[in-house]
C-alpha cells in the first residue's frame, strides 16, 4: 500500500536510496547509467554547473574548510601523479586543471575559442601561440583570474590584456590614448632625426 503521507515516502525513498548506495552492486550500477546519460547528453552538466555556479563554488569553499585532511590527501595524491608524467603532460595537465578551476573550461571549451578567433588575439588581431592566450573578461560580473561564461570575452595577448586593464575597460580612453600618440609620435621622430651621433667611449679593457 503505498504511503499516504508525503514525509514518509520521502523518509522511505531516502533509505531506499541509502540501501542501494550501501549496495557495491547498485553503486557500480548507477555510475554505468550515469556515465552514459551524461555521454548522451554532453551539454546538461555544464548547463547545470552555470546555472549554479555560485551555490556549487560555496559547496566546494564550505567542503574544503570542513575537510582539510580530505582535501591534503587529495593534492598530494594528484601532485604524486603529476610527478609521473613528463615535463609535457605536467605543463598540459596543469593548465587544464587551471583552466577548469578558473574558468570552469574543459579542453574543447577552450579548443572551440581558439578556432572561432582563429588563433588571433581578439584586442590586436594578431597570432597567438596557445601557451601565451590569456582569457580576457568583463570585472563587472567575476573578480580576477576567474571567469564565468557569461563574462568572457575572448582569447587575447598577456600585453593586450594588461593594456585594457590599466585603461579599466574604458574605450573612449584608449582612444585618446591613441590619437594623442598619434599627434606626438612624428614630432619626437622628427627631433630624433636632428639628434647628433651618440659617441662610444673607448674604455681599456
Amino acid at each position: 500500500m503505498p504511503l499516504k503521507d508525503p514525509e514518509k515516502r520521502r523518509e522511505y525513498q531516502r533509505e531506499y536510496t541509502r540501501k542501494r548506495r550501501a549496495s557495491g552492486v547498485y553503486a557500480e550500477r548507477e555510475r554505468e547509467l550515469r556515465k552514459l546519460w551524461l555521454e548522451n547528453h554532453p551539454g546538461y552538466q555544464r548547463q547545470r554547473y552555470l546555472g549554479n555556479r555560485d551555490a556549487v563554488i560555496k559547496r566546494s569553499r564550505q567542503w574544503e574548510l570542513e575537510h582539510p585532511d580530505q582535501l591534503r590527501k587529495t593534492k598530494r595524491e594528484y601532485e604524486r601523479k603529476l610527478r609521473k608524467l613528463s615535463p609535457e603532460r605536467q605543463s598540459t595537465e596543469a593548465r587544464r586543471f587551471t583552466m577548469l578551476k578558473r574558468h570552469g573550461m574543459r579542453p574543447e571549451d577552450w579548443a572551440t575559442m581558439w578556432a572561432a578567433q582563429g588563433g588571433r588575439c581578439y584586442l590586436c588581431d594578431e597570432k597567438m601561440q596557445p601557451d601565451e592566450a590569456h582569457v580576457d573578461h568583463d570585472h563587472r560580473c567575476c573578480p580576477k583570474d576567474v571567469t564565468c561564461a557569461r563574462c568572457r570575452r575572448g582569447l587575447a595577448h598577456r600585453e593586450c590584456n594588461w593594456l585594457i586593464g590599466l585603461a579599466a575597460d574604458d574605450p573612449g580612453k584608449l582612444h585618446t590614448i591613441a590619437r594623442n600618440l598619434e599627434i606626438v609620435l612624428p614630432i619626437v621622430t622628427e627631433r630624433l632625426a636632428g639628434k647628433p651621433e651618440q659617441l662610444q667611449l673607448d674604455l681599456p679593457a
